[in-house]
C-alpha cells in the first residue's frame, strides 16, 4: 500500500530542483520590501521545512519501533 513506485534518482532530483526554486522565492523575497517581501520568504522557507521533513520521514518512522 505504501510502496514508493518511483525511481529514486528521480526523487533525489526533484527534491534538488524543488530546494533551488525554494531557496529562490526566499531570495526574492529579501530583495522585496514590505509584507509581500515577508510574505515571500514565508512561502519559500516553509516549502523548504516541507522538504526536510519528507528527507527525514523514513527516519522517523524507524525510530518509532
Amino acid at each position: 500500500m505504501g510502496e514508493d513506485i518511483m525511481n529514486p534518482k528521480v526523487k533525489i532530483w526533484i527534491r534538488v530542483v524543488l530546494m533551488l526554486v525554494f531557496l529562490y522565492v526566499v531570495i526574492l523575497g529579501h530583495q522585496m520590501i514590505g509584507k509581500e517581501g515577508v510574505a515571500t520568504m514565508l512561502v519559500g522557507l516553509a516549502g523548504l521545512l516541507l522538504l526536510l521533513w519528507d528527507y527525514n520521514r523514513p527516519y522517523s518512522k524507524s525510530m518509532k519501533r
